[in-house]
This record gives C-alpha cells, structure tokens and sequence, in this order.
C-alpha cells in the first residue's frame, strides 16, 4: 500500500510531484515501537545517572542519601561524620559519629571522634576516644594519632610507644618516624631523633619538615653546617617556618 503526497516542485508556482511513500507494515511498527521505547529507556536512565552522579560529587549529599535509605547501618553515619568533617561541620560530624556508634560500637567512628577532639586541643577525650578504636581494631594510624594526644600531654615515652605500635604494623610510616623523632628530641635524645628524621627523608626525600627539624636538632649540637643544608632544602620544598628562620638568621 502506497500513500500520495503533494510537496511543492523545484520549478513553477503551480507545479506539483508526486511522491510515493511507503506506509509501515504491522512488523516494522512493532520494531520502530520497540526502537522508541528503548531511547525513552536510555533517557530516563540517563536522568537518573546524571542525578546520581551529581550525589558522588557531594560526599555530603552521597551519604546522606545513603543514611536515609538504611537508617540503620553505622557505618553510613561514620562516613557521613568524616563528610562533614572535611566541610568542617564539626557539630554535625560529631552527631553523626555518636549516631554511628549507638547502632553499633565500632572502629571507625571511635577513630573519627579522636581525631576531631584532637584538632580541637580536648586532649583527654580525644585519648579517650583514640583507646577505644584501638581495643577494637589496633591500626597503624590510630596508634600513631594516639601517641601525637601523648606527645601534647607531654607524656614522651608513651607517645615513643605508640609510634613503636604504628611502625610496626606499617614499617614504611613516614609520619610516625617524623613523630617519634620529635618525641625523641624532647626527651634530649638527639641522636635517636636524627636516625628517626633520617628514615622519613630517606623514605619520603621531599618530606619539608623532616628537614627543617632534623636541622634544628644539627644546629642545637653545633653541626651548624649541616643544619644550613637542611634549613634550605626545607625552604626549597616549601617550609614556610624553614625559610622565616633562614630569614631571621637562624640557619647561620
């Protein structure tokens, strides 16, 4: 079967053609149905990635939305926490984290709460809190942010057992060396603190702050020399602290 239709010719006002068009058959309907409703799928999975994707690029929001549909799992409110925290909503992250672990005691959110009340200088909570995560699951990294709390409570020997505790789950923590060498030179052991300054440059050479503290412990025992050296690779690497002590002739 054949349909005519009248379309305006190249040439002449009155002209006309005459086209034949074919008209589907009941089998090529039900493909071009079939055609149609699978790009009508693709487009509203395509919306719903799209609004999914915008979640991922707000954490916030990513957690929230998980929160919402299981209510009950702790570790959705434990990641929320470390959202918020990073947006530095500390209210918000310290709820989350007391929510997490009313549903269920757990490492991470423990983990979460030291660290916040460490950066807020509440010491004795943020031990509190560090101990907690450690009875339930020891980490290299709690012990090490433990022994930081003992460090500004100025127990040394506490704080050098934790950094032993966290290097020897992660033989490559650069941190806790950085840590237990600082840890060192307050108890004016200088030489245990260069051997701890000299393992994290040599496993992380451009490490700032190892070399600007390893040079305030040389210029402290009269290597003054060698000091001036790692005050300016620091400097180089981006010590702020480096450079204003090379500019108030510190480093000499």
């Amino acid at each position: 079967m054949t349909a005519v239709v009248k379309t305006k010719a190249a040439a002449g006002p009155s002209a006309t053609e005459v086209r034949q068009v074919p008209v589907p058959t009941p089998g090529q309907a039900e493909v071009l149905i079939r055609v149609l409703a699978t790009a009508v799928c693709v487009m509203v999975f395509c919306v719903a990635a799209f609004a999914r994707n915008d979640l991922w690029i707000d954490d916030v929001r990513l957690w929230q939305d998980a929160v919402a549909k299981n209510p009950l799992q702790a570790r959705g409110y434990a990641n929320l926490a470390l959202a918020y925290k990073r947006k530095q909503l500390i209210p918000e992250a310290i709820e989350m984290n007391r929510r997490s672990l009313a549903l269920s005691p757990n490492a991470i959110a423990y983990h979460n709460l030291g660290t916040i009340y460490l950066n807020l200088g509440r010491f004795d909570e943020a031990l509190e809190y560090y101990t907690k995560a450690l009875e339930l699951r020891p980490a290299a990294q709690v012990y090490s942010n433990r022994g930081i709390v003992y460090f500004h409570l100025s127990l040394y020997d506490r704080a050098i057992e934790d950094y032993d505790r966290a290097l020897s789950l992660s033989p490559f923590f650069v941190e806790a060396y950085m840590n237990r060498g600082n840890a060192y030179d307050e108890k004016g052991m200088h030489g245990q603190a260069l051997e701890d300054y000299d393992r994290a440059i040599s496993i992380h050479p451009g490490y700032a702050d190892a070399f600007y503290n390893r040079g305030l412990v040389l210029q402290r025992t009269g290597r003054a020399g060698e000091a001036r050296g790692d005050f300016d690779a620091a400097c180089s690497l981006g010590s702020r602290a480096a450079c204003d002590h090379l500019a108030s002739g510190g480093g000499k």
